[in-house]
């Protein structure tokens, strides 16, 4: 599936209440329609929600995805602190949805800041006598919702995000909508990915990395000869010198007439012990083990 195609199969599960509650509501469902995407009003199990459901080839029943949005009006987000329910509310949330991501949107809050500001610097420049204090809408200060709000986000990881017009949480929601959508066939590229990084770089710091120069092809060469028993680098690099490459070593052993002399072409090699050092021959025993890779059809064991 393309990632262009993946949007054919979402929908946006609004609830009801986000719909007929909020007077914004209306307007963004409206634009996400408009916009080319699905969108279905619900009665929701928890109010102002926003979940998706995708579409599944192989099945009748729309698979819920693992991402829920509380979408929530300022005025619910003050009740919520002024009673000190906040944080008890998404520690159920995030029981209820196991393994589940989670977003709260709150809708109107920088305007609030706003209001709160203004009403705070009238009262800080009125010059009438004092009078007995009348309770004020704008109770809670910016600074409590934000250590509300980012404790949310340190004991439940949810983030949160002020949208502040029905054509900003509409274009929110296309974000969102469009990461979920696409999100399988991410996750298939990265897997493929992954396995093509995997078998090109290797997964382990012994591995030799080959570039498109083939610089690195005798480094390899010299490992692949090194990893038998009774073999070391001084072995792998005298070989290397008769037999540049396993091509040549291979039609080296088809000159052969028989299997004795396939598996004895190597012990006379003259194994270098470095500069000045003496020499030594390779032997039968690891000529015999290198035959056997090169010439056996067999699932024949080295050791």
């Amino acid at each position: 599936m393309k990632p262009g195609e993946c949007m054919k199969y979402i929908t946006v599960v609004v609830d009801q209440n986000i719909a007929s509650e909020y007077p914004w509501g209306p307007s963004v469902v409206e634009i996400l329609q408009t916009a080319g995407i699905k969108c279905s009003v619900e009665v929701a199990t928890d109010p102002c929600t926003v979940k998706w459901r995708r579409e599944q080839a192989d099945s009748l029943v729309p698979q819920q995805e693992k991402h829920v949005l509380f979408l929530w009006s300022t005025e619910k987000l003050l009740t919520s602190v002024q009673y000190g329910t906040l944080s008890d509310s998404f520690a159920e949330f995030k029981k209820k949805y196991e393994n589940f991501k989670l977003y709260l949107c709150v809708y109107g809050l920088q305007n609030y800041y706003r209001k709160f500001h203004k009403a705070k610097q009238r009262q800080n420049s009125s010059s009438s006598p004092p009078q007995r204090k009348r309770k004020s809408n704008y109770e809670i200060i910016p600074d409590q919702l934000e250590m509300e709000l980012i404790a949310l986000q340190i004991k439940f990881g949810i983030s949160h995000k002020i949208l502040n017009s029905a054509q900003e949480t509409a274009f929110f929601l296309q974000v969102i909508t469009k990461s979920v959508a696409e999100m399988p066939f991410k996750l298939e590229k990265e897997k493929v990915e992954m396995e093509r990084n995997w078998y090109a770089k290797g997964d382990s710091k012994k591995c030799v990395r080959i570039d498109k120069d083939f610089n690195g092809l005798r480094q390899l060469w010299l490992q692949q000869l090194s990893q038998f028993n009774l073999s070391s680098l001084d072995i792998a690099k005298s070989i290397a010198e008769l037999y540049p490459t396993p091509l040549i070593l291979y039609h080296a052993y088809r000159q052969c007439s028989s299997s004795k002399e396939k598996e004895t072409m190597l012990q006379d090699i003259v194994v270098k012990r470095g500069p000045g050092g003496g020499g030594r021959r390779l032997g039968p025993e690891l000529s015999r083990k290198i035959s056997i890779l090169f010439c056996q059809d067999e699932d024949i064991p080295l050791d």
